[in-house]
């Protein structure tokens, strides 16, 4: 299957660097535990819902906007242009910012238990190997 070919392409490629050294059940485990493409790929899932937190904390940003035009209407015999500007700043009332860090605090601990069913997943591919 698709699961057992990386396995084994892992372990050409950790075999061939790591030259004419004796690879033992333990080094082996210790070579993917460190080097699989999947357990790199969960743990950057990991520290990117970590980031996660950090942005959930955060107070949303101030937004601005400018806009001109030429504004007609009932009693206006010239056009003229005129300029607007709009600073908004939103604000978070109630419960919303704690759920929010609480949500992205779950989405961490999904990505922690994930990370660590694909370790014991490849792991136990090792070992069977």
């Amino acid at each position: 299957d698709m699961f057992r070919s990386v396995v084994c392409a892992a372990f050409v490629l950790l075999a061939g660097s790591a030259a004419a050294e004796q690879v033992t059940l333990d080094r082996a485990l210790e070579l993917v535990n460190t080097q699989h493409p999947l357990l790199r790929a969960g743990a950057a899932g990991v520290d990117a819902a970590t980031a996660g937190i950090l942005t959930a904390s955060h107070y949303p940003n101030p937004r601005t906007q400018v806009m001109a035009g030429r504004f007609t209407g009932p009693g206006l015999a010239n056009p003229a242009p005129v300029p607007l500007w709009v600073l908004e700043q939103p604000l978070e009332l109630g419960r919303l910012r704690p759920t929010r860090i609480q949500l992205a605090e779950r989405g961490r601990d999904s990505s922690e238990f994930f990370l660590e069913e694909v370790r014991l997943g490849v792991l136990s591919q090792v070992r069977r190997a």
